[in-house]
């Protein structure tokens, strides 16, 4: 083992001890703190109620206090982050939010499921200076950002506005009122582009992940129809399956297989029979270690395909 291998391997021992202190401490405090979960010992986080969900990932330096916070499973929040205020704050499942994002809780903050906040972004709950005696504007007013939204990054988000459902939101742009779902945005202050769903490609599931796959030297295609791919993954078989496929599901050995599958109606019989699977429909994928499935989901994470994980 080189030295570099030893040092890197050293130091993620040491920040995993220091999480489990972390995790420890918070729990003491009343914290309840899911399975699998990294927390900096260098983070910082002060709350009365505080709820971690399954497989969050809060790196170094992040500081939160907040009298109630909520974070749903397969979170990541990134470095020296600040998320600061006397209101509550919230994000679903599978929600990123970039380094040195800062967020104001003067009053709620709620983020939805699978959103993207983008690196030194900021979202502001409350708007003033010169002081309201003298008959200046004072502004306090919740945010919410909807399920499936992409604040690019080094956007700034206003008092009041909320983002609809798959929403994409301009780099550096500011965000000064309301926008409906699947809304493109952009500009200062910005403005209705189009809708998101123009973005989409328009090719079907089979084609997107061979296309996603053709990236990575280590899957080595074997087989492919219009509903069906297969893969060799070292001493492992990934399969990838849609919807009408008329597949032989009996030669699909669940000891060496990774299944992928997305709008099929088998889908639980791939659950049942303790196969490791990817449920791109409903979003989740089997616990395990298995170090093929891992690079499995890193590969789609790095798509922007996350997946929350399925305790059995």
């Amino acid at each position: 083992m080189s030295l570099i291998s030893l040092l890197i391997k050293t130091n993620d021992f040491i920040n995993q001890i220091g999480s489990s202190i972390m995790k420890t401490l918070l729990r003491l405090n009343g914290a309840k703190i899911g399975k699998n979960c990294f927390v900096s010992f260098s983070s910082r986080i002060v709350s009365r109620n505080l709820i971690i969900g399954n497989d969050v990932i809060i790196k170094r330096g992040v500081k939160i206090k907040s009298p109630k916070v909520e974070i749903g499973n397969s979170c990541i929040i990134s470095e020296d982050c600040y998320i600061t205020g006397n209101s509550e704050f919230k994000i679903g499942n599978t929600t990123f939010i970039g380094k040195k994002v800062r967020i104001n809780l003067s009053k709620n903050v709620t983020i939805g499921k699978d959103v993207g906040v983008g690196e030194n972004s900021v979202i502001w709950t409350h708007g003033y200076f010169p002081p309201a005696d003298e008959g200046f504007p004072v502004t306090y007013k919740p945010v919410l950002i909807m399920d499936g939204a992409w604040v690019s990054t080094n956007i700034i988000i206003l008092p009041g506005v909320i983002l609809g459902k798959n929403t994409i939101v301009g780099a550096g742009s500011v965000v000064t009122k309301s926008f409906d779902d699947n809304s493109l945005i952009a500009g200062n202050p910005a403005k209705y582009l189009k809708n998101t769903n123009e973005l989409k490609s328009g090719k079907g599931f089979i084609e997107i992940m061979k296309d996603i796959f053709s990236n990575y030297s280590e899957l080595n295609l074997l087989e492919e129809d219009l509903n069906f791919l297969a893969y060799q993954l070292e001493g492992i078989k990934v399969y990838v399956l849609s919807k009408n496929n008329n597949f032989d599901k009996s030669q699909i050995n669940p000891k060496n297989s990774i299944v992928i599958f997305k709008g099929i109606e088998s889908s639980d019989f791939f659950k049942i029979n303790n196969y490791y699977w990817f449920d791109l429909t409903e979003r989740k994928s089997k616990n395990n270690s298995l170090k093929e499935s891992m690079l499995i989901n890193k590969i789609l994470r790095d798509w922007g395909i996350r997946l929350v994980v399925e305790y059995s």
